[in-house]
């Protein structure tokens, strides 16, 4: 905006303009122009909220209290971008998503534990709170990341025994999942920062050196906590994910160095069992492919993977009973309780079973939400990865966005991204990366 600009004040908010607007934009800088301290302090600030979510849930809730309050302070010259958000689609759909959640509620067996878990919708503060400084990419992505290496040096500790393994799975020793004390949460915030710092630091942009400091550190965050899920979705993920920064803006020289380094990677994947056999990564899917084994072969589902397979084949019986709107929000557990009552004998049930999580998006949105719920979740995450790919042609530098979103559906399979704030924040990060804006004069590239 120009000095003639801010004589006649501030510009108009509604009608709402679109995204190709001028007037989008404008409303956008305006915040920056009227306030660019706060704007610089916020973005900070908003970096270290970031770096404080992978941690633990109460240093999450801690980072998530700053940065809304600030963004507060802030409200006299950012409140006039915040109706902006209502234009894009993907907020809409994170917003009806929410909307459903809390109105599910009103028809569940359990209402009570309905509104507990309808706490981590809090997230949404995470999206606004960020939305007016994001042009200001580097600090927030960078204090992510930040976050997950911190937490990667915790979980060395425990691993070479100085700390005490706090990993709340009682699983391997090996298996450290950090401050979080959850190990496949901490390995999905590790492999999403992973997949951010990589698609950095194949990049000629300022601090490519730390980006890829960092990413060995998530790397090997990812690798202590020892997921099967994201030992397999990592490597998935950052395929496409490397071809599309890549293609993005780079020269030969940098196409070629990814087109070998995948080459490289896919086959060191391949050497792994017979180089290292007793390696965590082996041992853990070697593992995984044993309780797979006993679940369809000998009907034994007392394993993390057989309760899984449990879990989805009981819920798919459960959902013809209402497969539109579902049973309602946090009604899971009764009704999961009574469909295995009404079965001739449940004797060889796993008494594990009989829970309010069974450990997959996918059903738990159906049976408490049903098709309605799943379409929308389905919404968020066709946006994203769309909103991923507009924004790696922004800025390619951001072309991680794309192997994140990846990691986090698969990872949401076989586990339930509703039920916490520490995974709902993850979506939230993605979200707020992954929607539309404009190319700001000044802004970050």
């Amino acid at each position: 905006m120009n000095g003639a600009d801010h004589q006649a004040g501030p510009p108009a908010v509604l009608p709402l303009p679109r995204l190709d607007d001028p007037r989008f934009a404008d409303l956008l800088a305006y915040g920056r122009e009227k306030d660019p301290r706060g704007d610089v302090v916020h973005a900070w600030i908003a970096g270290l909220a970031f770096g404080l979510q992978p941690l633990t849930p109460v240093a999450a809730w801690i980072g998530l209290v700053i940065l809304a309050g600030y963004a507060v302070l802030r409200l006299h010259a950012t409140w006039r971008c915040l109706p902006l958000l209502l234009r894009m689609p993907l907020m809409v759909a994170w917003i009806a998503m929410a909307l459903w959640t809390l109105l599910a509620i009103s028809w569940s067996s359990d209402p009570e534990q309905g509104i507990d878990n309808a706490g981590a919708l809090r997230v949404i503060l995470l999206i606004t709170a960020s939305w007016p400084i994001l042009d200001r990419w580097r600090p927030i992505v960078f204090g992510l990341a930040a976050g997950s290496a911190v937490q990667m040096v915790f979980q060395l500790l425990m691993y070479v025994g100085v700390m005490e393994n706090f990993n709340e799975t009682h699983s391997a020793w090996t298996m450290t999942g950090g401050f979080s004390k959850h190990t496949g949460n901490t390995a999905v915030w590790a492999s999403v920062s992973a997949c951010l710092m990589l698609s950095i630091a194949v990049k000629p942009v300022r601090g490519r050196c730390w980006a890829m400091v960092l990413a060995v550190c998530c790397i090997v965050g990812m690798v202590l906590a020892g997921s099967r899920t994201l030992l397999m979705a990592f490597p998935i993920a950052i395929v496409p994910q490397l071809l599309l920064n890549a293609y993005h803006g780079a020269s030969r020289r940098v196409k070629l160095i990814t087109l070998g380094g995948l080459i490289l990677g896919f086959l060191g994947m391949l050497a792994l069992p017979v180089v290292a056999p007793s390696s965590l990564p082996v041992k853990r899917l070697s593992a995984m492919i044993s309780e797979l084994e006993k679940a369809l072969v000998d009907q034994d589902f007392n394993t993390s993977s057989g309760l899984r397979l449990f879990w989805l084949r009981e819920t798919a019986e459960m959902v013809a009973s209402n497969p539109i709107v579902g049973h309602g929000s946090g009604s899971f557990r009764l009704e999961f309780e009574e469909h295995l009552d009404a079965q001739k004998d449940d004797s060889d049930f796993p008494r594990r079973a009989y829970c309010d999580n069974p450990h997959s998006t996918i059903a738990l949105e159906m049976v408490e939400r049903g098709t309605v719920g799943l379409l929308l979740w389905g919404s968020i995450f066709v946006l994203g990865i769309h909103g991923a790919w507009r924004a790696s042609k922004r800025n390619p530098a951001l072309a991680g966005l794309m192997g994140g979103w990846l990691v986090l559906l698969i990872y949401g399979i076989p586990n339930s991204l509703q039920l916490s704030g520490f995974t709902m924040s993850l979506v939230a990060v993605l979200v707020v990366f992954s929607i539309p804006r404009p190319k700001m004069i000044n802004a970050e590239t």
